[in-house]
C-alpha cells in the first residue's frame, strides 16, 4: 500500500481561497478518476498555512499509472493554473512523498 501526500504552504490572507481551491481540485480528481480518494487535510498543531493531498494506491504501479492520468487531464491542469493565478500557494514549498505500507 502506498499512500502520497502533496503538502504546500499558503501565502497570507489566502487561507480560505486556498482551501475552496483544493477542495475543487480534490473533488476534480475524485470525480474524473473513479476509485482515487484524494482527501484535502489540515495541520491541527504547527503551521496553520499549510495544506496537503492525501491518497493511497495498492501499489507503485498503480499510484504512477495514475498520477499519469491526472497530470495530462485538462481540468485538472486548468485548475492548477487557476491556484497560479491566483497566488495561493508558495510554489517553493510544494513537497511531495511517498510511503510505503510496513506489515
Amino acid at each position: 500500500m502506498i499512500t502520497h501526500t502533496l503538502s504546500m504552504s499558503i501565502h497570507d490572507g489566502k487561507l480560505v481561497d486556498a482551501f475552496s481551491w483544493a477542495a475543487k481540485v480534490a473533488g476534480h480528481i475524485n470525480q474524473q478518476f473513479p476509485g482515487s480518494n484524494v482527501q484535502v487535510v489540515r495541520n491541527v498543531g504547527g503551521s496553520m498555512f499549510e495544506l496537503h493531498f492525501v491518497s493511497v494506491a495498492e501499489s507503485l504501479a498503480a499510484y504512477d499509472a495514475l498520477n499519469k492520468q491526472v497530470e495530462a487531464d485538462e481540468g485538472y491542469q486548468k485548475l492548477l493554473n487557476e491556484g497560479r493565478e491566483q497566488r495561493l500557494i508558495i510554489g517553493a514549498s510544494v513537497n511531495a512523498r511517498l510511503y510505503e505500507t510496513v506489515t
